[in-house]
């Protein structure tokens, strides 16, 4: 089974959320950092995790290092224009927005637009 992992990135830090039954998620935080990435990798594993469709927006160079570096360890990466994003929440009429909430919409927007 191919889970979608959404990730809200900023400068310091980025916040997950992992699909597990197509519409419940596992959360975690990570610093934006080459430690972070590697604990994201042992914490998908912790969770089984063997395929993922990482997914996030593209936010200048906040997010270079990690989509590069999970496209690396062989998972597959999509970066999405922020309008995308944008415009899903606009149609799923949420107005509450933080990072958590940012990383389970862009995880809901990969499984509609990427799960096979």
């Amino acid at each position: 089974m191919q889970h979608i992992l959404g990730i809200d990135i900023a400068k310091a830090s980025f916040d997950t959320a992992l699909t597990q039954d197509n519409r419940s998620y596992e959360e975690a935080s990570f610093s934006n950092s080459r430690q972070g990435f590697k604990e994201l990798v042992k914490w998908l594993a912790s969770h089984h995790v063997e395929e993922v469709h990482a997914c996030l927006e593209a936010t200048g160079r906040y997010g270079t290092a990690l989509a590069e570096f999970l496209h690396n360890q062989g998972f597959q990466v999509s970066v999405v224009n922020p309008a995308q994003i944008h415009a899903y929440r606009d149609s799923k009429l949420r107005r509450n927005k933080n990072d958590r909430l940012d990383a389970q919409l862009i995880a809901d927007f990969g499984m509609v637009h990427f799960e096979r």
